[in-house]
């Protein structure tokens, strides 16, 4: 299960510690961008844009392993900063 969220500029990070389960909130995001006013979601290197969402995950400039079991990592959500 997530940590609570860290509220950073322009978005929100949460703190994951199994690689799964993060996958599974990254995934979750995407499927719920529209109604989270979501931009953009990261994990372990990979990035979805909703500019670019035909394009699906795409590998950031710093691409990262996904974690190992255990260990902490982030999955970090963008959002537009007024909702339509």
């Amino acid at each position: 299960m997530p940590a609570a969220p860290i509220s950073v500029r322009g978005g929100v990070m949460y703190p994951v510690d199994e690689p799964a389960t993060a996958w599974s909130l990254a995934l979750w995001l995407v499927c719920h961008a529209t109604a989270l006013h979501a931009t953009s979601v990261a994990f372990a290197g990979r990035q979805w844009s909703s500019a670019k969402s035909d394009q699906g995950w795409t590998r950031t400039s710093a691409t990262a392993p996904a974690p190992a079991s255990g260990e902490t990592s982030t999955v970090a959500v963008m959002v537009m900063n007024e909702p339509p």
